[in-house]
């Protein structure tokens, strides 16, 4: 499902819920190109993107083109392949959740569809695969904390 709003607007007050990059999903994009300033690390595995522009309150996401596509849609993180479901922490495991607050069009009125029944059991499969499960545990920032603008949909059972 293509969508572009309001997923590459940002608000400067809520970092958790910048985009995050992995070194090896940075490491690809500045093979093709992409100038490795786009992008800031604390621990040089986990990367945020630098934001240059805001549109009103939010912060503009880098790779937004004046067309409002995404530049790097091919090989955009999997924060932004899954948006605005989220891979979160709770107490008493890890979950799939979704965004309530910041409720994407597309995914809104699909909610309740056969096409939102088909894709969540997508994101169940893919985040239970062997190789989704390895980038998880390589990478545990990609899990989110649990937040009260998430709402969880499943327990991951392969990722406890």
């Amino acid at each position: 499902m293509r969508c572009i709003d309001p997923c590459c607007r940002f608000n400067p007050s809520m970092p958790e819920f910048y985009p995050v990059f992995t070194k090896d999903e940075v490491d690809l994009l500045i093979k093709k190109g992409i100038d490795k300033n786009n992008f800031t690390s604390e621990d040089g595995k986990h990367y945020t993107v630098v934001f240059k522009e805001k549109e009103g309150l939010h912060n503009l996401c880098p790779f937004v083109r004046d067309n409002m596509l995404c530049s790097i849609y091919e090989n955009r993180p999997v924060d932004c392949k899954i948006w605005p479901f989220a891979i979160i922490r709770k107490e008493k495991g890890i979950y799939l959740a979704i965004d309530t607050k910041e409720l994407c069009p597309g995914i809104k009125k699909r909610v309740g569809t056969e096409e939102y029944g088909e894709y969540v059991r997508y994101l169940i499969d893919y985040f239970g695969s062997n190789k989704i499960t390895k980038m998880l545990k390589k990478y545990p920032k990609l899990m989110a904390k649990d937040h009260s603008d998430f709402e969880a949909i499943c327990l991951l059972d392969k990722l406890r």
